[in-house]
């Protein structure tokens, strides 16, 4: 899933831009030289900058419901424009990965520097060539790099390598699990692990939530563990990226494909599908919305208030939208009847 970029003036060394999940097939240049694209088995085009050797379309963080992509920043649960916020936002715009957390934010961009913040004073800078296609974690005070064969944690002191090929990932707390070996593990701000229980060998995704854990596989499969093990219906067969809970007992899970599935939790029945352009590498929920985007830019968002609301609320929302009743055996275009309880 790599494109090679080569300079014909020193053919002996080469650029690798990473980023499809699967075998890339056709590459093409913009006439001026300044844009490659290149498409993918993996369902996707992606857009890259070959001045700076990095992907131009991109979504790095997700803020509450702010995303913050190559187009600018957006508010997802509003669908209006987002504030840019200060110096560590910027920063966090035109990284490759980035990662919020309190008033910490961890940015890594195309060169593999990695800059921690707090508010918008920046704590430190490292930089490494292998970090240029990891992801960036906050935990605790510290900062994680993710790469597919270690674990960098920075914080104050120098930085402590964790020699772990992890698979999955869930850091949506500020707390770093993570999987490797079929383990899953903690990783501390000072660099050390506790082993919290072990789990599938191909697990891509994972979610602890109190005493259950969700686990997301490279086949697509989602399944729930402990006393009452259950897979969940009708999944997309493509790795899973990201799980999340929503509202009265349900799940979303984001995959690489794009697919974004939600679930009734009880039963394992599938409630929703949608599909975006790239791999979820974001889906939170952020007060009453659902909000998801893609490494490639696109998002969307979904309000899920219905599912809260009081029931008179929810019927008044209903009758503003389509002011309809059952009026004598039939649909009827009527307002409210006054005498019900909660026309009043």
């Amino acid at each position: 899933g790599e494109v090679r970029l080569w300079q014909l003036t020193r053919p002996a060394s080469h650029v690798v831009l990473a980023g499809h999940r699967n075998e890339v097939n056709s590459v093409a240049f913009s006439p001026d030289g300044k844009w490659l694209a290149s498409g993918s088995d993996d369902e996707t085009v992606r857009l890259w900058s070959v001045a700076r050797r990095a992907p131009q379309w991109r979504a790095p963080l997700l803020v509450g419901s702010q995303l913050y992509n190559h187009a600018g920043v957006t508010d997802l649960a509003q669908g209006t424009p987002g504030e840019a916020g200060g110096a560590a936002m910027v920063a966090a715009r035109a990284a490759v990965a980035a990662s919020h957390h309190h008033d910490r934010t961890c940015t890594l961009d195309a060169a593999g520097r990695l800059t921690a913040w707090q508010g918008d004073r920046k704590l430190r800078e490292d930089v490494a060539a292998r970090w240029r296609s990891c992801a960036a974690h906050v935990v605790g005070d510290a900062c994680a790099v993710i790469c597919r064969d270690d674990v960098s944690i920075v914080g104050a002191g120098k930085p402590v390598v964790l020699r772990l090929q992890s698979t999955a990932v869930d850091a949506h707390d500020g707390t770093l699990r993570i999987v490797a070996a079929g383990r899953l593990l903690t990783v501390a701000a000072e660099g050390h692990t506790t082993e919290l229980g072990r789990v599938g060998l191909r697990v891509t995704a994972i979610l602890v939530a109190g005493d259950t854990i969700y686990s997301g596989y490279r086949d697509g499969k989602v399944e729930r563990g402990g006393t009452k093990p259950m897979v969940f219906e009708g999944a997309p067969a493509t790795s899973v990226t990201r799980i999340v809970q929503g509202p009265l007992n349900t799940l979303a899970a984001g995959y690489a494909n794009g697919s974004l599935v939600w679930w009734d939790a009880t039963s394992g029945a599938k409630l929703h599908e949608q599909r975006l352009h790239g791999g979820i590498n974001h889906l939170h929920m952020r007060g009453a919305h659902l909000v998801a985007a893609t490494d490639l830019g696109m998002s969307a968002s979904w309000d899920l208030r219905a599912f809260t609301s009081d029931r008179c609320d929810l019927l008044r929302d209903v009758w503003n939208h389509v002011p309809t009743v059952w009026n004598a055996g039939r649909a009827a275009a009527l307002p409210a009847p006054a005498s019900h309880a909660c026309a009043r």
